[in-house]
């Protein structure tokens, strides 16, 4: 986070090292190299994340694979799927053991799909700058437009943001769980 990808991967390197299938060293350390353009150790790296993929080693992050081609011909797509697969179950697991906040069979025909963004980056970010466009371009007699954010910045994108939408909410004062309850409201109506 500091910008001191050598040392970072380095240090990602040796904490391997000590762990061989500590999966999150191993994902940081591509991605560190990658940053770099140090190719060295590409095809070896490459080939230990999918192992550990294929292994249900957890903690990898599917966002450092998407540079990243299954080695001896595989199924990048597939890779990229379990890899994805379990970081969720890793990271929100505990989430599936919870009841639904709301039942779908309980929410009433519409004549337009609601769709709701969520996102930290509904602020000046290049997320937004290719996001605006899908936001303003959508046909209003079809869809409605919710936005959620649980960013922290404010500022003239996420005025053009909520403009843009139907409904526009900052959720980042609550909890996932609240979150969830006041979208399953708004939604409810």
């Amino acid at each position: 986070e500091q910008g001191r990808r050598p040392e970072a991967e380095a240090a990602f390197r040796r904490a391997l090292a000590c762990k061989s299938d500590f999966g999150a060293a191993a994902a940081h350390a591509y991605h560190c190299a990658n940053h770099l353009c140090d190719w060295s150790n590409r095809r070896a790296d490459e080939a230990r994340l999918a192992a550990m993929v294929a292994q249900g080693v957890t903690g990898i992050s599917p966002f450092f694979l998407l540079s990243m081609e299954a080695p001896d011909g595989g199924e990048t797509a597939l890779l990229q799927r379990r890899a994805g697969l379990l970081f969720a179950q890793d990271r929100c697991g505990s989430y599936l053991g919870h009841d639904a906040v709301v039942d779908p069979a309980s929410h009433p025909r519409r004549d337009r799909l609601r769709i709701g963004y969520l996102s930290a980056d509904f602020h000046e970010h290049a997320t937004m700058h290719l996001l605006r466009g899908v936001l303003a371009d959508h046909d209003r007699s079809k869809f409605s437009i919710y936005g959620y954010s649980y960013g922290a910045e404010v500022d003239a994108m996420t005025e053009q943001a909520s403009r843009a939408c139907a409904v526009f909410r900052r959720i980042s004062a609550l909890s996932d769980r609240d979150a969830a309850a006041a979208i399953a409201a708004i939604h409810a109506h």
